[in-house]
């Protein structure tokens, strides 16, 4: 799987909501997710641009734990990765056993996420982002299963971007951990 997508700050939270809603998006769910970063004993994810994190998701009080390897970026317009993803039925577990490796953390980042959808492009996801400590977020993305689609991802998701129109100076390629870890 690629994650195609596109991030931008956010201005004006509610002004946005009105303007997803005017294109025909409705909020399909809102999320808590609790993302926590784990540091390679003797590879330096952030040299070779890769991650690996575990995400607490909670949606009306129902959880479950997923635990992503992101690969690096590619070069291009947006930002697009591979990603694998599992859920996890005993993070603990999961956890020891990434310490016992010489795992260590790196930052936890905590946000709220608003998904919104559109009956025209149901595979096109635009989130409402608040990032504790970082701020408030847009992104728009397309997950893809082939290489071959990318292009395809990546002008969907620029063209829905502009339609919503956010600004490119507000475009964001670094990751809600970068932000984190640049404050800090």
């Amino acid at each position: 799987m690629r994650e195609v997508e596109a991030k931008y700050r956010l201005r004006d939270r509610e002004a946005f909501r009105a303007t997803l809603e005017a294109a025909g998006f409705h909020l399909d769910q809102t999320e808590r997710h609790s993302d926590r970063y784990l540091r390679h004993p003797s590879r330096d994810f952030a040299a070779t641009d890769e991650a690996l994190r575990m995400r607490s998701v909670f949606v009306h009080d129902m959880g479950r734990i997923e635990l992503t390897y992101k690969g690096p970026r590619s070069a291009g317009e947006v930002k697009s990765r591979e990603e694998i993803e599992i859920e996890l039925r005993q993070p603990d577990a999961v956890l020891t056993i990434f310490e016992r490796l010489g795992f260590e953390p790196v930052a936890v980042v905590g946000k709220t996420r608003d998904v919104y959808r559109s009956g025209s492009q149901p595979d096109l996801a635009v989130t409402i982002d608040q990032v504790e400590s970082v701020g408030d977020y847009v992104e728009v993305e397309r997950v893809v299963c082939r290489d071959a689609d990318e292009a395809a991802a990546t002008e969907a998701v620029l063209q829905a971007a502009a339609m919503l129109g956010l600004d490119e100076a507000d475009r964001e390629r670094r990751s809600y951990l970068e932000l984190l870890l640049e404050t800090s």
